[in-house]
């Protein structure tokens, strides 16, 4: 909860950032250099060490000098979205669609591969059995497959009225439902449900969007709170 507040409290000036982006574009690029360094790739060459029987060595203690605080990997997948939305590759380079929807499907299949590979490695197994993978969004695996999502989609245009509509109604309610979800699951019995199987988890993330996005809708009916879910 404490990664969603931090993003809420500094979305304001990273929002301005994105606005003057001529005058923020390096700042936010070192910023990201930094926070990748410093709170993501630790985490993997730790892995690799461990791996390759590499003692001695704990890569992973850097991040205790990271100025941007526990979280900061919320912050830079915040601002790569920025770009990613900012920089459309379909727009900038409409010629060579085919090639970015390639590229966006390699990091998806590269980064489930990864997830896989690294949860076979630290639990023994490739079955759910409700097991999470700790510290999950510090992976590149994660990175790369959260790219290549974003990027896919970003591409892609339908041209079915409901569906457009639908997408659109979760699109601009995601701040509310971002925030949202974290509540709305811990009032659910996990502990119920993450042992039943992928279906079961599927299921379960459907009914937490709802529910989010009913109460977001709500909410933005309220004057005084309509500005924390949009």
């Amino acid at each position: 909860m404490y990664a969603y507040l931090s993003i809420y409290i500094i979305y304001p000036i990273i929002n301005n950032c994105f606005k003057s982006i001529q005058n923020f574009k390096y700042f936010l690029i070192f910023l990201c250099i930094v926070i990748f360094s410093l709170s993501i790739l630790p985490q993997t060459i730790d892995l690799l060490f461990k791996f390759f029987n590499i003692n001695g060595f704990k890569i992973n203690n850097i991040t205790k000098m990271n100025p941007f605080g526990t979280y900061s990997h919320m912050l830079l997948y915040f601002i790569i979205g920025g770009f990613l939305y900012k920089y459309n590759l379909y727009k900038k380079y409409n010629e060579k669609k085919w090639i970015i929807r390639v590229t966006a499907i390699a990091l998806i299949v590269t980064g489930i591969i990864g997830l896989v590979m690294i949860k076979r490695y630290w639990n023994g197994t490739f079955e759910w059995k409700g097991i999470y993978l700790t510290n999950g969004y510090k992976w590149i695996s994660t990175m790369l497959l959260s790219v290549g999502i974003f990027i896919l989609f970003q591409g892609i245009c339908i041209n079915v009225k409901i569906i457009n509509k639908l997408l659109s109604e979760i699109g601009t309610n995601t701040i509310g439902i971002f925030y949202l979800h974290v509540l709305i699951l811990s009032l659910i019995k996990k502990e119920a449900i993450i042992y039943r199987g992928t279906l079961i988890n599927i299921v379960k993330t459907l009914m937490v969007i709802i529910i989010c996005y009913t109460i977001a809708k709500a909410v933005k009916k309220i004057p005084i709170l309509r500005k924390l879910v949009s």
